[in-house]
């Protein structure tokens, strides 16, 4: 169970991980014809769409950046609080027996 725990943490944090590079990614304007930055890039729209339209702003770099930042945050916490409910109920289940 300590694995799953630690899968479900690894997860949120590539996702945010990826999420940070891909906010970098923009606010520098990298080369999107480089396949690193494409596949990066690509990641992060999947990951960020629900949070797409969260914040409108007028420019469109800093508007990515608050909303990625927002998801990747939202990933990160999930996945430590899920890792948490996988924990205690399985100390729960080896209690009871």
């Amino acid at each position: 169970m300590v694995l799953a725990c630690r899968v479900i943490n690894a997860a949120g944090w590539a996702i945010g991980g990826v999420l940070g590079v891909g906010i970098l990614f923009v606010l520098g304007q990298a080369n999107e014809g480089n396949v690193l930055v494409d596949v990066v890039l690509d990641v992060g729209r999947f990951f960020a769409d629900p949070f797409r339209q969260m914040f409108v702003m007028d420019d469109d770099d800093l508007q990515i950046a608050a909303n990625w930042s927002i998801a990747a945050a939202v990933y990160i916490v999930l996945a430590i609080a899920i890792a948490a409910l996988v924990r205690t109920s399985h100390d729960r289940l080896l209690r009871r027996r």
